[in-house]
């Protein structure tokens, strides 16, 4: 009979102590939501450093991604003279 006591004392208090910390997360978020002002409208001249870099990143991306089909496509090659079986000893 005491065991059972304490189990529901250790439940009820996990359930308070679960039910707080969900409350404070959605008081937090609340929170720091009413502090954000959405402005109207968006000057375009704030954004045109944002879109210079995003295109910087978007050629450095480009360039990455053909350097790495240039080198996988070597790969292919060496694996396909490897598995060929034709090739001729270096000395």
């Amino acid at each position: 009979m005491p065991d059972f006591v304490l189990l529901e004392v250790v439940k009820g208090i996990t359930a308070l102590a679960a039910l707080g910390i969900v409350s404070w997360g959605v008081v937090a978020f609340a929170r720091a939501r009413v502090g954000r002002a959405v402005p109207a409208a968006m000057n375009p001249m704030i954004l045109k450093p944002v879109e210079e870099r995003l295109k910087q990143l978007e050629e450095s991306t480009e360039s990455i991604a053909l350097q790495v089909e240039r080198i996988a496509e070597g790969q292919r090659f060496v694996t396909k003279l490897l598995a060929d079986g034709t090739h001729t000893k270096v000395s």
